[in-house]
């Protein structure tokens, strides 16, 4: 045993060959194929494949010019994958002509597992002025279950410095009225841990993003998260817990469930833009937009808008107040639903894309909600916005304000006055102009209004 451990040290550590046999057909090892940008550090892979057992190995890398080892403690950092158990002692040495030799044996003569796969990696770095070249490897010696050596043929990769990696979707064919689940495939030379990805869908063509899902072949304790934009595109951001990558380097990422509605073009395109990769040490990737032939048959009949109606049409509040708008596009069965809003003066009323709005400063401002690839149908809300303070009874002038049981009374009015009663937010209880000297509103109960008088607006407290 103790001449066997030698010979296999000597076998890793210098070019005193034994007895060599022949290679298998279906054995080889070989680099993964890998790209490098300028300053980036990356892991090459070394594969085997191989049809018989082997209990260790030893090979030499040359790195092309600006490609270096990476190393800590003048250690080269060489590791082994879990195709090599505990058994097995890794060795690596730099040779006199800046190559490096790794190899690896097993002390209990145990064999690696499984007969595809990595079977060690060796991290690189690239210098600024990389321009690319040729990594080779040769003296390839793996010991067989006989302890004779197996003499692999050298092998050589061209690497680049720019990477392939793609995120798209296959062109797919859906009937009118057809739901069905389409795959959204990553091809991916960088091993990446998390993503953001935007999709827009054509016209006519709905994306539930709740039916959104991660393939499980690709991920570990990945967690995914989905937004609807009003727009109609959907953003999909996937996370790991643990700082995981992302299993594989080519295949299904996400299943995606798609509906054609009546409006669907013949022809049209499914875009993925905003695509960030991130990688372990937290680097991204921004990877090229896509685009998805979606081919549609059956009848298309197109139901139009034709108005978007809003919860509130009029909106008097105090600064500081949030309120909340709705909308309906008109028909109902109209195949177009979607809803953007704006504000005419976002520094006096500010509104989100789901129509919440916020009051920012005195003034008035007209918020709008038109339809999404429609813009020319669309609702408005005219908000005032005062910077009155709260009061429990109130005077402007000789004007009172005064409650008694579910009855508020307005006292002092000169005529021909416009005096409206509001709940706090916004909603229109009643109005007059007034003709005598006092007006009553009925209000629903204990609360906060907001009492428009003229140019005035107070808020009042019962």
């Amino acid at each position: 045993m103790k001449n066997v451990f030698t010979r296999r040290m000597l076998m890793l550590l210098t070019l005193l060959l034994g007895a060599v046999s022949a290679i298998s057909a279906s054995d080889s090892f070989y680099i993964e194929a890998i790209n490098i940008e300028p300053g980036e550090t990356r892991q090459l892979n070394l594969i085997l494949d191989n049809s018989q057992d082997f209990f260790g190995f030893q090979a030499d890398i040359t790195l092309p010019d600006g490609l270096e080892l990476v190393q800590t403690n003048d250690n080269v950092n060489f590791s082994l994958s879990s195709r090599a158990d505990r058994s097995f002692t890794k060795v690596s040495k730099i040779l006199s002509d800046n190559s490096v030799r790794i190899g690896a044996f097993s002390l209990s003569h145990k064999p690696f597992e499984d007969n595809t796969g990595v079977l060690a990696y060796l991290g690189v770095r690239a210098s600024d002025g990389f321009e690319g070249g040729i990594i080779t490897m040769n003296n390839i010696l793996f010991v067989d279950s006989k302890d004779m050596d197996v003499e692999f043929p050298d092998c050589s990769l061209e690497i680049g410095t720019t990477h392939f990696d793609r995120c798209f979707a296959p062109d797919f064919d859906i009937a009118v009225g057809e739901t069905k689940s389409i795959t959204i495939e990553l091809d991916n030379e960088t091993p990446f841990t998390a993503f953001q990805i935007d999709l827009y869908p054509p016209k006519g063509l709905k994306i539930s993003d709740r039916s959104i899902s991660l393939a499980s072949a690709r991920i570990s304790d990945h967690i995914l998260s989905t937004k609807a934009f009003p727009d109609g595109r959907i953003r999909i951001i996937c996370l790991s817990l643990s700082n995981a990558l992302l299993s594989g380097n080519k295949g299904t990422l996400l299943y995606v469930e798609v509906t054609a509605a009546r409006n669907i073009g013949e022809s049209s395109i499914l875009e993925i833009k905003n695509q960030i990769f991130t990688m372990a040490d937290a680097m991204e990737y921004v990877l090229p937009d896509t685009e998805t032939i979606v081919t549609a048959e059956g009848e298309f009949e197109e139901i139009f808008p034709t108005s978007v109606v809003l919860s509130e049409n009029h909106l008097v509040l105090m600064k500081g107040d949030s309120f909340q708008l709705t909308a309906e596009v008109l028909p109902e069965d109209a195949d177009e639903k979607g809803i953007l809003w704006s504000s005419s003066d976002t520094s006096v009323i500010t509104v989100s894309d789901n129509g919440l709005g916020k009051a920012i400063s005195e003034g008035t401002a007209t918020i709008k909600a038109y339809c999404v690839n429609y813009p020319e149908i669309f609702a408005e809300c005219e908000v005032t916005v005062s910077v009155k303070s709260e009061v429990d009874s109130p005077f402007i002038e000789h004007i009172s304000v005064m409650a008694r049981n579910s009855i508020l009374c307005v006292n002092g009015l000169p005529d021909d006055v416009i005096i409206s009663l509001y709940s706090l937010y916004g909603c229109l209880l009643g109005s007059a102009v007034t003709n005598g000297s006092q007006v009553k509103f009925e209000v629903p109960g204990k609360g906060i209004y907001i009492l428009r008088i003229g140019n005035e607006s107070l808020k009042i407290t019962i």
